[in-house]
């Protein structure tokens, strides 16, 4: 897997499957399924690395079907499969990624890759664009006349020669996630299936340029003390964090509790951190209420919108709510998004002032708002009781985050202003907590 840094839709309780994971299975991945071969062959497939070695689960199957039942899993992952495949069978193996899973992440080489090294056991062309994997079976092309040539790369990157490839990564491979369904479209000539001009003018930019070694070192010390903050995060909280979320696991609480309110088709909810729209969407099952949903990151913002397409009691809006209006850089990391934790991979972001926004928007009742904004839920509730705005809330779902400073003292803070006009319906330290208005 060449991109690793595109997975960024785990969550936490996800039930992960990997398919074909060769060598060297992604960390997360619990379940891994392979095709049965033979011994020469299974060392050709996972590209002559070393077997695989794990204690994950492994299952092997044969045919066409995978053994697993429909939906059995949130998320699947499909590094460098996909080109294995014929082209007359590609439609069916997709078909059984997301009738397995409604959610993932693909990755594979273009035509360039393949017209360098030309791999045996490469069956078939690939290019994503625009929402569509274009796929060419290699057999239509002339590409074996070019063997002679071929042979030396080939041997060379077997001998472990691969800067060319490391250089040109993001032209030789592609990787993205997949939400729903994924468009596929077999094309009959190789124009189809190569970068346009622009990009092609554009490859010079992907060649390495040279890095100090003073940078080197001060970039891996960075990289060391970031690694000791977080195990230090890690164990000295570990204990009473992790025995909370197991206890939420258990009592099955995403399911459950932050599910389970007095709603109806006239209610009125706030989400703010919509994320994917999972909780926006169960709580719209369930109860067919008006939903507000705040997304300040454009990926995440775009797929909401997606998904609520035409449906007029869903409200989406791309930026986030806080005590104060502004731009911010936020650090992305899946659903732990923050502007609080440092990453390389940063966004700038819309956020509005929540006072200003209810005050807009005339709302005098909200019956359910939930938070989950990595950090910033300190800000928006403590303007929310500051402003006297607390009382117009039913039910408050709230995840507070332990990694801000002094987020136990500011939490034990804001919890008991919060006693002054709700009650606590359930608490699970640092996990989730809902509190419900005591008089409406």
């Amino acid at each position: 897997m060449f991109f690793p840094d595109k997975i960024v839709s785990i969550k936490e309780t996800d039930k992960v499957l990997e398919v074909g994971p060769g060598g060297t299975p992604y960390h997360r991945s619990n379940v891994l399924l392979e095709k049965i071969f033979n011994k020469d062959d299974a060392n050709e497939q996972r590209g002559h690395a070393k077997p695989l070695q794990t204690k994950k689960k492994i299952v092997f199957y044969e045919g066409n079907t995978f053994p697993f039942e429909d939906n059995e899993f949130d998320y699947v992952i499909c590094s460098h499969v996909l080109e294995h495949i014929t082209s007359n069978e590609i439609k069916r193996f997709v078909s059984e990624l997301q009738r397995v899973s409604t959610r993932g992440y693909l990755e594979f080489p273009t035509i360039y890759y393949d017209y360098i090294y030309n791999f045996p056991k490469h069956l078939t062309f690939l290019l994503y664009k625009n929402g569509v994997i274009k796929y060419l079976g290699k057999e239509k092309t002339q590409l074996n006349l070019f063997s002679p040539v071929q042979k030396f790369f080939y041997n060379s990157a077997n001998a472990g020669h691969t800067c060319l490839t490391q250089s040109l990564k993001n032209y030789y491979f592609q990787g993205f996630e997949w939400y729903g369904k994924i468009q596929l479209k077999e094309v009959h000539k190789i124009q189809d299936i190569v970068y346009s001009d622009n990009i092609s003018n554009n490859i010079t930019k992907a060649l390495p340029q040279n890095i100090s070694c003073k940078q080197k070192i001060k970039n891996k010390i960075k990289e060391k003390l970031a690694c000791f903050k977080k195990q230090v995060l890690l164990h000295v909280l570990r204990d009473r964090f992790l025995n909370a979320h197991k206890k939420w696991v258990n009592d099955q609480g995403d399911k459950t509790l932050r599910l389970d309110y007095d709603l109806a088709p006239d209610s009125v909810v706030f989400d703010l951190g919509g994320y994917e729209g999972d909780f926006a969407q169960n709580i719209y099952d369930k109860y067919g209420c008006t939903i507000y949903i705040f997304e300040p990151v454009k990926k995440f913002y775009e797929n909401i919108i997606k998904r609520f397409d035409n449906n007029k009691k869903v409200q989406v809006f791309n930026f986030g709510l806080s005590d104060a209006s502004g731009e911010v850089e936020i650090n992305m990391s899946a659903d732990g998004t923050s502007v609080f934790v440092d990453s390389a991979n940063k966004e700038t972001i819309i956020l509005k002032d929540i006072v200003l926004f209810l005050d807009k928007e005339k709302l005098q009742k909200i019956d359910l708002m939930k938070i989950n904004i990595e950090g910033g839920e300190f800000q928006v509730v403590s303007a929310l009781i500051k402003n006297n705005l607390i009382k117009n809330i039913i039910n408050l779902q709230v995840q507070f985050h332990i990694f801000i400073k002094d987020a136990e003292s500011r939490r034990d803070e804001i919890r008991s202003k919060f006693k002054q006009t709700h009650k606590l319906t359930y608490d699970y330290w640092f996990v989730w907590e809902n509190w419900k208005l005591k008089h409406k």
